[in-house]
């Protein structure tokens, strides 16, 4: 409580330096004046000027003994208190400044629990800000950055091309996490080698690092590979891509698919921009598709505009072989240049595809993004297609398109900001056993919604979901190596979602069922909960919470279901089950 009070205080100063000088420079030149006009005026042997006035106000900031007081008023004594505090503040603020690095360098040695960030990049500076804000100390290392990528006050930052000693002057041995975001996946594993380096054999602090890979698909290789070996290291280390996961998101905030649709839709998606975003957006949309209609026949329709979308098109089909079965994707190569697009013809009609029923615009640059939508907007005039655009931040021109009334026009235009102000870090970041958690959850929901389970203490979404639920499918994600080498089995990378469904046999269901019962109970036992007839989350009673053999059969089933679901779960965040 004290070092969030003294931290709060500390910010107050911080942000009001100029206000607060501004205000004892004020008193000073209030009071001093006041003090000399009734001091010269009390000698009118001596005639003063005006400018005698100032002159004594500044010989009192000056400290000078040249101006003489007998029996000072009580304004002046206030003045010279002020000048002396002025002097003092402004002298500390000059070393504060002079010396900030320092300090900071000082406060890591002598504390603990503190976040390195690994690469001046706009991630770098979007994860130092929430990691700032919520009161964590943050030291950001990396080479130089341009001038619109400041750090947050109260960040330290060391700057050189060394990263092995950047990393222990950043004590990272006595850090809670490390965050590699440099733009360079090689850099990005060099950290890491030197991480692993540094700590060695030992991990007193339980040091937990997270590596993003820009490359999507290189990404989902590695998490394949790191999670069917499991954590051997000291350094429990995990991987992440922020445009994968900013692909996933943007369909479930904005999804082209209408709600409780049974039957396949006719469906036009025009995608602008197709790098790592686009890609990620695309390849969710044909998932999503097929999970809804597969036995359909039908297929999604999706129009790709880049300046190498051919391109694009090839790399995504040679990389999941079965998305065309899915998807009828037409790609169009073109200069995303306002001029060019302006001049770019979208008659669907003419070839035979349906009419546009929604727009992404996943460009990088936020200007150029924002002048192809509304470029698209004035094409699709009267169709009423929404265009959903990204933007880097929600301010800026996300809080200007935020304040049009696009709704009462005939287009919609909508802002989704990759990085906002408003994510917690745990959303932002989605690592592998985070994505296969939230699957988890969502396969509990696709079961309660068919009736399988009945009466739900958790039918809700996952952002409502409480800690401790979150929690409880994190431990269940975390398991889920343990229980398929039980049975000969490993998961790997899922490229080809048309491959054969794996099946369990009956004794590998009831065999895993037991386990996870054992697990469940066990988690449960370590949090306190015990046996009673009737469920209590308020004392943490549940009627479960007995041996495998004692337990009621409508029970078991729920264990069961558990088991079945394993390879649906996996395929969500595409990884499978193969045997041996």
């Amino acid at each position: 409580m004290r070092n969030f009070l003294f931290r709060h205080i500390y910010r107050w100063f911080r942000d009001h330096q100029l206000a607060l000088i501004s205000l004892i420079v004020f008193l000073i030149f209030l009071f001093g004046y006041i003090g000399l006009d009734r001091l010269y005026l009390s000698t009118p042997a001596v005639p003063r000027t005006f400018l005698d006035r100032i002159y004594g106000i500044f010989q009192i900031l000056r400290l000078a003994p040249g101006l003489t007081l007998n029996n000072p008023s009580w304004e002046l004594e206030i003045t010279r208190w002020l000048a002396i505090l002025l002097i003092g503040y402004s002298a500390f603020i000059v070393v504060a400044k002079l010396s900030s690095r320092e300090i900071g360098l000082l406060t890591l040695k002598l504390g603990r629990d503190h976040v390195v960030i690994c690469g001046l990049t706009k991630l770098g500076i979007f994860l130092a800000q929430k990691y700032s804000s919520e009161g964590t100390r943050v030291v950001m290392i990396g080479r130089s950055y341009e001038e619109i990528l400041q750090p947050p006050q109260g960040v330290v930052v060391l700057k050189g091309n060394t990263p092995d000693s950047l990393l222990k002057d950043a004590q990272l041995a006595r850090a809670r996490l490390l965050l590699c975001v440099e733009d360079d996946d090689a850099l990005n594993a060099d950290l890491l080698g030197y991480a692993f380096e540094m700590i060695g054999k030992d991990n007193p602090n339980h040091l937990e690092v997270m590596v993003h890979i820009v490359d999507p698909i290189l990404c989902n290789l590695i998490r394949a590979k790191l999670f069917r070996l499991g954590q051997k290291d000291v350094v429990k280390t995990e991987f992440f891509n922020v445009y994968y996961n900013a692909g996933r998101q943007l369909l479930r905030q904005h999804s082209p698919f209408p709600l409780d649709e049974s039957s396949p839709p006719d469906i036009h998606i025009l995608v602008v921009g197709v790098g790592r975003m686009g890609e990620s957006l695309v390849v969710n949309i044909a998932k999503e598709w097929r999970m809804k209609y597969k036995d359909s026949g039908k297929k999604v329709t999706i129009t790709l505009i880049d300046l190498e979308a051919k391109k694009r098109k090839e790399s995504l089909v040679f990389y999941y072989p079965s998305l065309m079965n899915y998807a009828d994707i037409h790609a169009l190569d073109t200069d995303m240049q306002p001029s060019v697009l302006s001049d770019l013809s979208l008659q669907w009609e003419e070839n035979g595809s349906i009419p546009v029923t929604i727009g992404y615009v996943c460009l990088s640059d936020t200007v150029l993004g924002l002048s192809a939508a509304l470029i698209l907007h004035e094409k699709l005039k009267g169709q009423r297609v929404p265009i959903i655009v990204r933007t880097q931040s929600d301010r800026g021109f996300t809080s200007l398109l935020s304040r049009m009334d696009f709704e009462s026009e005939t287009l919609p235009l909508i802002p989704f900001p990759q990085f906002p102000s408003d994510t917690e870090t745990g959303d932002f970041i989605v690592t592998t056993r985070e994505q296969i958690a939230r699957a988890i959850h969502e396969e509990y929901l696709l079961l309660v919604k068919q009736e399988e389970i009945t009466h739900p203490p958790a039918e809700i979404s996952w952002n409502k979901l409480p800690v401790d639920m979150k929690e409880a499918n994190r431990d269940q994600a975390d398991d889920i190596i343990r229980k398929i080498g039980l049975i000969g089995c490993d998961i790997e990378q899922l490229t080809n979602w048309d491959d054969p469904i794996f099946q369990f046999t009956g004794e590998e269901i009831e065999h895993l069922a037991m386990q996870e019962h054992n697990r469940w109970m066990s988690e449960r036992s370590s949090k306190g909960w015990q046996y009673a007839m009737k469920r209590d989350d308020k004392w943490k009673y549940h009627p479960s919470m007995v041996p495998w053999e004692d337990l009621p059969e409508t029970e078991r089933e729920k264990d069961r279901n558990a088991v079945r679901s394993l390879p649906a779960i996996l395929f969500r965040v595409d990884l499978r089950i193969v045997r041996r």
